[in-house]
């Protein structure tokens, strides 16, 4: 998931009502999700809180404890800065608080998570001349994205950051596309920077003039 990026989570779930995990019915329970820059540790716990290296995404969803399958969704927009990869969902019936409550069993199923009308873009100047730069190529990507892999004429990369010289691309047309990893899917995107050699060529009459702007 990405900065300012806004997703779409929908899913199925009941709470068991009945056998030996079973809750009394009409039990509410409650089904709160996540990311982490990092893959958590697998293990079974109990936990009155998310934890320190989870971020919360979204609101806790109320689940309906009638012990039947409701169909159930959130949109909600991530701000953090950091890049998320790996999506966690937690049971959080109990959680964030010390009240002796029946335990809870959630079963989910149809899990979905898909970007909601922020599809990736890359918008980039559209000429330059011979002597200017695009310091960091990332800065046109909406959303915000981190680890993009910038290729085409002219691009450079220098301390993990790309850049754009159209000294090096030349003049003409040149097409720079950027392969990012979004959770595990490859996003292509692409846009196109004229570099412009500075010369203006002017027909007067039967005479051909030549004007250079230098920047």
């Amino acid at each position: 998931m990405f900065q300012n990026g806004t997703y779409t989570l929908s899913f199925r779930a009941r709470i068991a009502n009945s056998g030996a995990w079973g809750a009394p019915a009409g039990t509410i329970g409650s089904i709160t999700v996540g990311g982490s820059t990092a893959v958590l540790a697998s293990a079974s716990l109990s936990t009155t809180a998310l934890p320190p290296a989870v971020t919360q995404l979204g609101n806790a969803i109320n689940i309906t404890g009638d012990n039947t399958w409701h169909y159930y969704t959130q949109t909600f927009t991530y701000a953090n800065a950091n890049s998320l990869s790996n999506f966690v969902v937690f049971n959080s019936s109990n959680m964030n608080t010390l009240t002796n409550l029946p335990t809870v069993y959630i079963f989910i199923d149809d899990v979905s998570l898909v970007p909601s009308n922020q599809a990736m873009a890359l918008t980039l100047p559209t000429t330059l001349c011979l002597n200017q730069t695009i310091p960091d190529l990332s800065s046109y990507l909406t959303p915000a994205a981190a680890n993009g892999v910038f290729t085409g004429n002219g691009v450079q990369l220098a301390g993990g950051i790309y850049s754009f010289n159209s000294a090096i691309a030349g003049a003409g047309n040149h097409q720079i596309t950027t392969f990012t990893n979004n959770v595990g899917c490859t996003i292509s995107v692409s846009d196109v920077i004229t570099v412009s050699n500075g010369n203006l060529n002017i027909n007067v009459g039967h005479h051909q003039l030549m004007f250079a702007h230098l920047i």
